[in-house]
């Protein structure tokens, strides 16, 4: 599990390694992304979680995710909205069933936990 401090040195170093003049703007929208993701990791590690309820927290959202992305083809068959366009059915189920909100929350999870 990182540290508070770890990310904190993270970000510091990727602060100055985008300050830099000769960065290329490929790479500094990168380290801008990932300062964005590290701020969010950094405000939820001041509240000291503890790791087995981010070990909790991962498992009860793979077990949404896994269950939502199981009843796609279903939603698909039978109630997808005839205005959706077949090639963006899952962007639209994914949306209508907050999946892209849970796979971040993993995401920032797994980040945590790593």
């Amino acid at each position: 599990m990182k540290k508070l401090e770890e990310v904190q040195q993270q970000l510091a170093s990727n602060i100055r390694v985008a300050s830099q003049k000769n960065i290329s703007e490929r790479e500094y929208k990168k380290i801008t992304r990932e300062n964005e993701q590290l701020r969010i990791v950094e405000l939820y590690l001041e509240t000291n979680p503890s790791e087995t309820y981010l070990v909790k927290e991962r498992a009860r959202i793979e077990k949404i995710v896994k269950a939502k992305n199981e009843q796609y083809e279903y939603w698909l068959k039978h109630n997808k909205p005839f205005e959706v366009d077949p090639k963006d059915a899952r962007s639209f189920f994914n949306k209508i069933n907050g999946l892209n909100v849970l796979k971040r929350q993993l995401k920032m999870i797994n980040l945590i936990l790593e």
